[in-house]
């Protein structure tokens, strides 16, 4: 099952589900998490599957809203630099990726500060968020850089 998944599923899903279940079992009263191999693997792999359509649904047009990321290449651009520079695909998982991780540390924020159990963490729910908070503004620089990249890598590929 393992030489099934393809980088992007592990950087887009296995990957964030694994540190939301973690995470959240860890500082709340939710059990995300199980001592069975393969259904932590498929329980794992759907949060992450949720929490990357929560990014790409909700998340990422809000932030192209904003402009917390900006992309001023079309899909028609963006496909024929795809074909000529094979990079650009990896620099898109990386970004999704991100994208991914941000959509998680906001779910994250909102399941702590409903299923929080005051004794079992030993943070009060401030600094948590604020931590929370850090993190997704790293994450939100870093998703925004790579953008950039791309848009760059898709200007050079299309230009030659």
């Amino acid at each position: 099952m393992l030489d099934k998944l393809t980088v992007y599923d592990i950087l887009n899903a296995l990957v964030p589900g694994t540190l939301f279940a973690f995470v959240v079992s860890e500082t709340t009263s939710l059990g995300l998490t199980t001592d069975h191999q393969l259904v932590a693997l498929v329980l794992f792999f759907g949060y992450g599957l949720i929490l990357s359509r929560l990014g790409s649904i909700l998340l990422e047009p809000l932030y192209l809203a904003v402009s917390i990321i900006v992309r001023s290449n079309t899909y028609e651009e963006f496909v024929s630099a795809s074909a000529l520079d094979e990079k650009i695909d990896r620099l898109v998982e990386i970004a999704n990726m991100y994208r991914t991780i941000c959509a998680a540390i906001l779910a994250f924020c909102i399941v702590f500060l409903v299923f929080s159990e005051v004794d079992r963490f030993s943070m009060p729910w401030y600094q948590v968020t604020t931590l929370s908070l850090l993190l997704l503004i790293l994450f939100s620089i870093s998703w925004r850089k790579q953008e950039q990249f791309i848009v760059k890598r898709i200007r050079k590929a299309n230009s030659k």
